[in-house]
């Protein structure tokens, strides 16, 4: 992940709080399905699991993971980042 796309990220991610309680959907206690997991996808991901939303879809061009309970982001970037696509973390 570049800087810059982190550093895009971290500029957007208020922008899209702001959005969220304008819509009365707090980012706190979200659902969130992420289409795309690279670079963009990922740090989405991570932002708003840390701001509180639980990450319930991953999709990549390999396979998309559903977990009503919440995916652990963390776990499926480092995995991917050692393995490739999320069908091989999938499967673990």
């Amino acid at each position: 992940m570049g800087n810059f796309t982190s550093a895009l990220l971290r500029k957007f991610h208020p922008a899209l709080t702001q959005a969220g309680l304008r819509r009365v959907v707090p980012i706190e206690g979200a659902r969130v399905a992420v289409q795309g997991f690279g670079n963009v996808g990922g740090i989405a991901a991570r932002l708003f699991e840390q701001a509180g939303a639980r990450i319930v879809a991953l999709q990549d061009h390999s396979a998309t993971l559903v977990d009503e309970a919440g995916i652990n982001v963390l776990a499926a970037g480092e995995h991917v980042g050692r393995t490739g696509p999320l069908e091989v973390f999938c499967r673990v």
